[in-house]
């Protein structure tokens, strides 16, 4: 909840918030893995994330830089997950890497689009190739949350090629 005296506004999500919540599962007390879905493949956390300002440090390893990290799901919902990733082989062909500088990235599309797509069925198409498609429930200014399938998934903004509502 926020700090206002208000009960009925919704808790505000943040990329912590989202990826711990992916750790865990109603079902069980234990944590389970997630995946992060990067431009060198997969890294699966089986333990633990911190979230830092411009790393993930993974299981107590060393941290892993954001900008190498596309998107993320919890692991055991990958098989109703994959049902909403598709693959643009020309967008993959290219082998795109991340940009550093963020005046050297691409404009995808107005912030507002972003707040608009809530609640809408969307498109994304990330720079390695992956497509998601699912229903956006929450924006903040550097992810997306998609539900796909009824699952979550959280996307981060610096890995968008395409964005649309469908």
């Amino acid at each position: 909840m926020s700090s206002g005296t208000n009960t009925s506004e919704p808790k505000k999500l943040t990329e912590n918030s989202v990826l711990q919540s992916l750790f865990s599962t109603p079902e069980s007390v234990f944590r389970t893995p997630i995946v992060l879905v990067s431009y060198d493949g997969d890294v699966v956390v089986k333990e633990k994330i911190k979230v830092m300002r411009y790393d993930h440090k993974i299981d107590n390893q060393e941290a892993t830089p954001k900008l190498n990290i596309l998107f993320a799901f919890s692991l055991p919902k990958y098989e109703v997950i994959k049902e909403g990733i598709k693959f643009n082989e020309s967008v993959g062909s290219q082998q795109l890497k991340p940009i550093q500088k963020i005046s050297d990235r691409p404009f995808v599309v107005e912030e507002k689009a972003y707040k608009l797509g809530n609640g809408k069925d969307v498109r994304i198409v990330m720079r390695t190739g992956h497509v998601l498609s699912g229903k956006q429930t929450y924006y903040t200014k550097y992810n997306l949350v998609l539900q796909i399938h009824g699952m979550t998934v959280l996307v981060y903004k610096h890995g968008i090629l395409e964005y649309g509502t469908v």
